[in-house]
């Protein structure tokens, strides 16, 4: 039997979306990206992280920031970070 831990599964989730979206495999996609959320813990409050950053930002807003630095555009940023294309313009509305 082979023993995985939840990490190497949201690895092999994140390529089974790259995949699946490549082959165009709407349905697809969305049940691993449901598969995806199952796996997420939510925590409450800002996470350590978002609390030590001196603007407050999480870290999915300073990884989309930097991506827009790097002179992305929203639809190569979504691609990228497997999101809709409207989430990275929600995200920076909220910096």
């Amino acid at each position: 039997m082979c023993v995985t831990s939840p990490l190497d599964e949201e690895e092999a989730l994140v390529e089974a979306i790259r995949i699946a979206r490549g082959l165009g495999a709407g349905p697809l996609t969305k049940r691993v990206s449901a598969r995806m959320r199952a796996l997420t813990r939510v925590p409450k409050g800002p996470r350590k992280t978002t609390r030590a950053n001196p603007a407050g930002l999480t870290t999915r807003q300073l990884e989309v920031l930097t991506l827009v630095a790097d002179g992305l555009t929203n639809a190569e940023i979504a691609e990228r970070l497997f999101v809709s294309s409207g989430s990275p313009s929600t995200t920076l509305r909220r910096c």
